[in-house]
Parts: C-alpha cells; sequence; structure tokens
C-alpha cells in the first residue's frame, strides 16, 4: 500500500510539473486537480457499510457520504423527493418498509400490522412495562459473599465479663480460630484478665 501510494506522489508531482507548463505557456490561470480511485486500493463493502453506520449515527451528514460513493448530492436529493409519494402509495418500496402499511390476513403481525419477520413497532399500545426493582444494598448483591462481623472487645468489657459470659467469650473465640492462634489467644486473655 506504501509503495503504491509512494508512486503516486511521484507521479503527481511530475503531471503537476507538466500542467504548470502547459498553464504558463498557453496563459492558464488553473489546471486539473488529480484525483486517484481510491475504490481499488479498498475493502468496497466495509467501506460501504462503515459509512452507512457513520450515518445512521449521526456521526456523518447525507451529503458527504453520497459524496464519497461517487453520487450527486442535489441529484440524488430530488431523485428522493420526486419517489417519496410513490414510495407512500406502495409503487416502491418494500416488504418492512415504514412507509408501507399492511393489511389484515396470512403473514400479517395482528398488532402491529406489519409484515410478519420484520421489526415491530416496540410494546404494543396501552401494555405497560413492568417495572424491574434495582437491588442497591451492597449485602445481596450476586457474587458477594456474606461475612459475619466480627466482634471486639476492650481490655475493660473482658475484665468486666463474668465467668459464664467469659467461657461464651472463649468459645466464640474456639470456633473461628486455629489450635495454634486459639492457644495464643488463651495466653493473652490470661494476662488481661488477671492482670
Amino acid at each position: 500500500m506504501e509503495e503504491i501510494n509512494y508512486a503516486r506522489r511521484q507521479v503527481e508531482k511530475w503531471i503537476y510539473k507538466e500542467y504548470r507548463l502547459i498553464a504558463e505557456a498557453m496563459g492558464f490561470d488553473r489546471f486539473p486537480k488529480i484525483r486517484w480511485d481510491e475504490g481499488v486500493l479498498k475493502d468496497t463493502i466495509l467501506y460501504m457499510s462503515t459509512l452507512s453506520s457513520l450515518v445512521d449515527r449521526r456521526m456523518l451528514s447525507y451529503r458527504t457520504a453520497l459524496e464519497a460513493l461517487g453520487f450527486d448530492y442535489t441529484n440524488e436529493l430530488r431523485n428522493m423527493e420526486e419517489e417519496l409519494p410513490m414510495v407512500e402509495n406502495g409503487i416502491f418500496g418494500i416488504i418492512g418498509s415504514p412507509f408501507q402499511k399492511a393489511k389484515e390476513g396470512p403473514g400479517v403481525q395482528p398488532v402491529q400490522k406489519s409484515p410478519t419477520g420484520t421489526p415491530s413497532k416496540g410494546r404494543p399500545p396501552g401494555k405497560t412495562k413492568t417495572k424491574k426493582t434495582t437491588n442497591t444494598d451492597p449485602i445481596n448483591q450476586p457474587g458477594t459473599k456474606v461475612t459475619k462481623t466480627k466482634k471486639t472487645a476492650s481490655i475493660e468489657e473482658i475484665k468486666a465479663l463474668t465467668d459464664e459470659q467469659y467461657e461464651e467469650f472463649l468459645g466464640g473465640a474456639r470456633s473461628v480460630l486455629n489450635d495454634i492462634d486459639y492457644d495464643k489467644f488463651l495466653d493473652n486473655m490470661g494476662d488481661i484478665r488477671n492482670g
């Protein structure tokens, strides 16, 4: 691709040099512009699809897209204005066109009155959408584990525990700690409680 562009630039330099010489000799104040057929180097279907997508998203004007495809904008606009009444009357158009109204019968969607297999205009009139409630509670979010919060006690609270409360406190620690950590915990609690 780069080699082709390089060759094109070299040819342009040569041709513009020749144009200048001819224009000076003949008294012309301007000369033609060189345009290369870019379609030879492009994937035409992809190019057209990209232009169509840009127009659909209103990122590119109809005029620019038509001119990029080689069409005359004013001529196309005039043609479309002339054809619109025929499209609305059903002479031109395709099945499922927004201008075409389907009749009753087989192959017609009963509520939307459009041909079967074509996109409908959404929910039928009078049918309400049930509102989906949003879960905003962080605890009940999908993929989250419910963890128990660990209760901590101050030294004063530990000293003030009755023997029964202290045994219950140690039992709670025993249920969450492994043997080694529980032995260390017992030593620390004994120091706090007795000293």
